[in-house]
């Protein structure tokens, strides 16, 4: 229990580690001690579904059968999870994120649940999220496309493309989070 309410004060003080906390979440979450549960439920609830619904525990979602039909009219939908805005299948959607036309041979059910509910926790190295400012006080966030010693080539969230001159650019900083949005499952 002393080590549950430790892990509580670190999400508390928000010093818990993105790539750990949904993992953690989830035990804390089906903690034997219900003082202990209904803590993480007020420091780290579940996502919620469209239906205003917490999401079921990891282990349940994992345990369920996906619907291809419903999966597909919830990445294609304009006002539900959007995520063909930011990412292909096949030839369908926008080349800002990842193409996931073959993501299941990638990752099994439990990494994608991971991707989507927590995307902070671990960014592939070509879409590191960068945030830049230039001698005019511009910044650009967004993951570098191309590289050259005369320009930087950036690509925001909404996808678009944006060249900055490498000699306006005054400051670099890598940020800790995705392009990718949290709460996605409210979509779903």
């Amino acid at each position: 229990k002393a080590g549950a309410l430790l892990i509580l004060r670190s999400a508390e003080a928000r010093e818990l580690p993105e790539d750990i906390r949904l993992g953690v979440a989830e035990l804390l979450h089906s903690h034997r001690e219900e003082d202990i549960r209904l803590m993480a439920e007020q420091l780290m609830p579940r996502d919620a579904m469209a239906t205003g619904e917490p999401l079921p525990p990891l282990a349940d979602l994992l345990a369920m059968n996906g619907d291809p039909e419903r999966g597909k009219m919830v990445f294609f939908s304009a006002d539900r999870a959007q995520c063909a805005r930011c990412h292909m299948v096949g030839t369908e959607g926008k080349e800002v994120g990842p193409t996931l036309t073959k993501i299941g041979e990638k990752f099994g059910k439990e990494g994608l649940y991971e991707s989507i509910l927590n995307p902070n926790a671990a960014v592939s190295h070509e879409y590191q999220v960068w945030i830049v400012e230039t001698d005019d006080f511009e910044f650009v966030n967004g993951y570098i496309r191309a590289e050259t010693e005369e320009y930087l080539e950036m690509m925001d969230a909404a996808g678009v493309l944006q060249r900055i001159d490498k000699a306006k650019i005054t400051e670099r900083t890598k940020s800790a989070t995705s392009l990718m949005p949290t709460g996605l499952s409210a979509g779903m």
